[in-house]
């Protein structure tokens, strides 16, 4: 105790018990100007306070703890790596996005493709990135306001099959694999689009669970023309359409116009709806076109 310990004063044994504590503790604080905190007791014992350091600047090296390197914006995000584990698409960007930049960044093993870049507005920049080991392949539309380019990227067989010959994107100091397709760009299975030979097919939940559709042509009901999609409108503007539907009832639909996430339901009739988060329906067939694919 503070009064045996520190008090300086001798006291018999058997007179311990008698002693008034706290009326003694209250005293010395009192003439010390001390102070009891939890756990302990404060008073000022008259040492010198000496101040080691008074800022940042001050801190010698061996006592830095951390110290953040001076990079700029750009040097540190190329600090940093993030690996997609992909499912579709790596990245995709709709209707009106632009101004991306992605830096060391790895893009692998997409079942599609590493990019899907749907009319943009604006400029998507890669550097040192890896695009590697999708199953298909990316989808590009550009237009009058957008722009892509890689810069020092490693591509892999199906990621060079689409890029390496496109003269509507700019690559500086790319890497690109030996194992390429030129010039179909991998679409050369794709059937020819002839309305004359498509027969209802019949399918179910089962069948279009987890598919993913994308506009391939369309017919005018006012002229009655069919043209190919995509294909670019007098003012620009890139018409597309495209359907992906999920296991479980969740659906994702896409135009030029809009985009929607929603639910599907597929009936007797092989009737697929789709039903928007506005609540507003659209409906879809499927059909095979001269007995080979699905449209």
């Amino acid at each position: 105790m503070y009064v045996l310990e520190f008090g300086g004063v001798e006291m018999p044994e058997h007179l311990i018990d008698y002693i008034d504590y706290e009326a003694y503790g209250r005293d010395v604080r009192i003439n010390e100007s001390g102070h009891f905190a939890p756990g302990g007791y404060v008073f000022d014992n008259g040492s010198r306070f000496i101040e080691h350091y008074s800022g940042r600047e001050d801190i010698p090296d061996e006592h830095k703890v951390f110290s953040m390197p001076k990079l700029n914006i750009r040097e540190q995000m190329a600090a940093y790596k993030e690996i997609y584990g992909c499912g579709v698409y790596g990245i995709a960007c709709y209707k009106g996005t632009g101004e991306l930049y992605v830096y060391s960044s790895t893009i692998r093993d997409c079942a599609y493709g590493a990019l899907n870049i749907l009319d943009g507005n604006g400029r998507f920049e890669f550097h040192n990135c890896s695009l590697t080991g999708s199953s298909g392949y990316d989808q590009y539309e550009p237009t009058p306001y957008s722009e892509l380019a890689f810069y020092e990227c490693v591509f892999g067989a199906n990621e060079t099959s689409y890029y390496m010959f496109r003269e509507d994107i700019y690559t500086e100091d790319c890497v690109w694999s030996e194992n390429y397709e030129y010039p179909e760009y991998g679409y050369e299975d794709w059937a020819v689009f002839d309305p004359d030979s498509m027969e209802s097919a019949a399918v179910d939940e089962a069948f279009l669970s987890e598919t993913f559709w994308a506009g391939h042509a369309m017919v005018n009901p006012e002229s009655g023309e069919t043209v190919m999609i995509p294909y670019q409108e007098p003012d620009g503007t890139y018409v597309h359409v495209s359907l992906e539907l999920n296991a479980g009832g969740a659906s994702y639909f896409e135009t030029a116009s809009e985009h929607s996430d929603g639910t599907w339901t597929c009936d007797d009739n092989y009737i697929i709806r789709i039903t928007l988060e506005d609540g507003r329906n659209y409906y879809a067939s499927a059909y095979t076109m001269g007995g080979e694919g699905y449209a």
